[in-house]
């Protein structure tokens, strides 16, 4: 605090030296630098008056305030108003005081005024010239990599600032930017050298070493633009943090990130306002979240512990993932009790004790198996986890009389084509069988598509690749996948419990489906190399189960909006008692073979592809960027 007042009365005795030789500057320039000796004894007796006056306009307007580093166009009015304040004043006793010494020039009032304002600014816009300019901490010499600014609006006017000023080895060549008024300018003491299409040109000619996206929170659309021009080169592209973050303090501007290939899918994030909803039925409850080590769960525990539940149980089968994410939550979230339950979904025994323990509330049930092709190899594990372990865990909530019950599903279990797809649709056709046997208990089940970045996702597996040196597989060229991020997903599965009435499945809307290719191509770009020169992509060919595009619901289904434009629900037609297909399933996943489990799951699913269908032949071909 001393060390503020400190700064505030340097800058107030500086603003007052500048409004003192402002008034005598006045005074000169009135009586052309002869000021009689009458003026003179008049300017001694005022001068600490209006010095006075002026002093206080400042400090109610805040001008002492102004940090001159900081000082910009938008301060203007601040010292505009601050004029004002201390010239009407200044005026008004010109004209209501008696002639003598007070009465002082309408005309030095006027001058005294424009020179103070000059002044003033003057001395920060020079404080701001020496931060920027002569106080720039030198780069390392030899280490400095010449960057390129996509951008040359008031983002990129502040990264080039701050990059000028600060301790590091990256130097500003330029900007390119598509405002036409902009190019050949100066900004910040760099030149806008054209449009981005000229971002191939400038790379060459400036040795750049990457460029960086200056663009505050650029559209999907904008970004695949971008890299498509620095993919031509190639070169590598970074992104400004967001405004947001910037404000919140949470990151400096200069604090680029690579643009990732989740940045390019297309489809912005939904987002769901229904934090009261939610809060209602989850704080101050006991809440189950199954599979809580996974992509998923682990996300859907953080979600669930920010809303202050009474007791939050995490039921994992894998001690490591469990650990991690107790140790994770249970330091930050002191209100809520964490607990680690070490169990599979499957033991009825394990299960049954949790449940008469903690007695929960509700269940968030996002345990599963969910590799395709892993589980193609493995169909009975599919079953037996996927929808016997969800028909345990459901109907014990029922039993429990828990509130509400959440199954996590894919889109995969339309119309299913694989074991895990088929294994899901069960689950669900399990739950709302549930939502009827259990009157207590609300049974909603949330279906999605893919989730960018989970465990065993497509772009995590093509970055690997991509780091190995190729080639990226891609299985046709025609295959297309919905995508979602990971608290998206986590944040529409809360919002299920909270708007669903029971027996439904809620859907949302994710956009349009992209296409694999295009994903491949964009982030062997997005790394720096040329798709098809330096790092091939082999089409590989559909595995058997897998699908070349996914759907999010039945026709059978009835979609209907909710009040959430993005979120749909899903009231299927009726479906029939499960009892007979659950027993002979039993029956097949403890001794029977694949093809008589394929032929059960086939007539259980009235839609399924699996009976009769085998895996299309193998086509293996080495696709470039013109593929």
């Amino acid at each position: 605090m001393g060390t503020l007042f400190r700064r505030l009365r340097k800058r107030t005795l500086l603003d007052g030296l500048v409004l003192v030789v402002a008034l005598w500057g006045a005074y000169l320039l009135r009586f052309d630098f002869a000021i009689p000796e009458e003026s003179v004894r008049s300017a001694l007796i005022v001068t600490p008056f209006v010095l006075a006056l002026q002093i206080l306009a400042l400090r109610r307007y805040g001008v002492h305030r102004i940090v001159g580093r900081y000082v910009s166009f938008d301060d203007l009015g601040v010292f505009a108003w601050s004029a004002v304040a201390w010239l009407v004043p200044m005026l008004a006793a010109r004209l209501l005081l008696p002639d003598g010494v007070w009465r002082i020039p309408v005309s030095v009032s006027l001058i005294a005024t424009i020179l103070a304002v000059i002044g003033l600014l003057g001395v920060r816009l020079g404080q701001r010239l020496h931060a920027e300019v002569w106080s720039v901490s030198p780069s390392l010499p030899g280490e400095t990599k010449p960057v390129l600014l996509v951008g040359a609006g008031e983002a990129g006017a502040m990264v080039a600032r701050e990059l000028s000023r600060s301790n590091t080895d990256l130097q500003v060549v330029g900007y390119v930017d598509d405002d036409p008024d902009k190019i050949g300018s100066v900004i910040s003491g760099s030149f806008v050298f054209g449009s981005t299409e000229e971002i191939p040109r400038v790379v060459a000619e400036n040795d750049v070493d990457h460029v960086i996206i200056t663009f505050a929170d650029p559209a999907p659309e904008v970004l695949q633009r971008i890299v498509g021009i620095c993919g031509t080169v190639p070169i590598r592209a970074r992104l400004i943090p967001s405004f947001l973050e910037v404000v919140q303090g949470t990151r400096s501007i200069t604090a680029f990130q690579d643009v990732e290939v989740e940045d390019l899918l297309g489809r912005d994030p939904v987002n769901l306002d229904t934090a009261a909803e939610v809060v209602a039925y989850l704080e101050d409850r006991v809440v189950m979240v199954t599979g809580a080590g996974g992509s998923i769960g682990s996300e859907l525990a953080r979600q669930v512990a920010e809303l202050s539940p009474s007791v939050l149980l995490l039921v994992e089968r894998f001690e490591g993932s469990l650990f991690e994410i107790h140790r994770e939550l249970s330091g930050s979230h002191q209100a809520t009790e964490v607990v680690p339950s070490l169990a599979d979904i499957t033991d009825a025994a394990r299960m049954q004790a949790i449940f008469d323990r903690y007695r929960p509330e509700v269940v968030v049930h996002a345990a599963a198996h969910k590799h395709v092709a892993m589980m193609e190899e493995n169909p009975s594990e599919a079953i037996k986890n996927n929808t016997f372990g969800t028909k345990l865990i459901a109907e014990m909530s029922g039993e429990a009389e828990v509130s509400c019950f959440i199954l996590v599903s894919t889109d995969k279990a339309v119309r299913p084509t694989s074991i895990m797809g088929a294994s899901k649709r069960l689950a669900e056709m399990v739950v709302q069988q549930c939502n009827d046997m259990y009157e207590n208990t609300r049974y909603v089940a949330v279906r999605f598509g893919n989730v960018m970045g989970s465990s065993g996702s497509v772009i995590p597996i093509f970055k690997e690749q991509v780091k190995k040196g190729g080639p990226v597989t891609v299985s046709h060229e025609k295959v297309t996948r919905y995508f979602m991020t990971i608290p998206e997903a986590s944040r529409l599965v809360l919002t299920a419990g909270a708007i669903g009435q029971g027996g439904e499945v809620m859907v949302l809307d994710m956009g349009q489906p992209v296409r694999i290719i295009d994903l491949a191509r964009n982030l062997i770009r997005l790394s720096g190399y040329v798709p098809g020169d330096d790092i091939n992509i082999e089409i590989t060919g559909l595995k058997q189960g897998e699908k070349l595009t996914e759907e999010l619901y039945f026709e059978a289904e009835d979609m209907e909006l909710t009040r959430h434009p993005k979120i749909f629900i899903g009231r299927p037609n009726g479906h029939r008692t499960l009892e007979a297909t659950m027993a002979n399933l039993a029956t097949l996943v403890a001794g029977g073979t694949e093809q008589e489990l394929r032929k059960a799951l086939s007539s259980a699913i009235s839609d399924s592809r699996l009976a009769g269908s085998a895996p299309p032949p193998p086509r293996v071909s080495r696709s470039g960027a013109a593929s």
